[in-house]
C-alpha cells in the first residue's frame, strides 16, 4: 500500500490549474492540493503506524497519530502546496 502512495504524492506535485487561471481559481487549486496532500500524507503516517503496531496491538487497541503529529502534517502539506505554486 505504501509503494502506491509514493507515486501518487509525485503525481500531485504535477497537478494544476487551467493555463490562465485567475487568483481565485489558482488560489482553489493550490487550497484543493493542500487539502489533497494533507488526507495523503496523514494516511500514509497511519499505514506506517498501523504496520509498525503489528496485528497484536491493533486487535487490543487503537492506533492513532497524535494531534500534535497531525497539525505538522498538515502544515507541511500547506507549504508543500505554497511552494508547488
Amino acid at each position: 500500500l505504501v509503494g502506491d502512495l509514493h507515486p501518487a504524492r509525485s503525481r500531485l506535485r504535477r497537478a494544476g490549474g487551467p493555463a490562465g487561471a485567475g487568483r481565485q481559481g489558482g488560489d482553489r487549486v493550490r487550497d484543493d492540493r493542500a487539502a489533497v496532500l494533507a488526507a495523503h500524507d496523514l494516511f500514509a503516517e497511519l499505514s506506517r503506524r498501523l504496520r509498525a503496531a503489528g496485528p497484536e496491538r491493533i486487535a487490543a487497541g487503537r492506533v492513532s497519530i497524535p494531534n500534535r503529529q497531525k497539525a505538522i502534517i498538515v502544515a507541511r502539506a500547506v507549504r508543500t502546496s505554497a511552494v508547488m505554486g
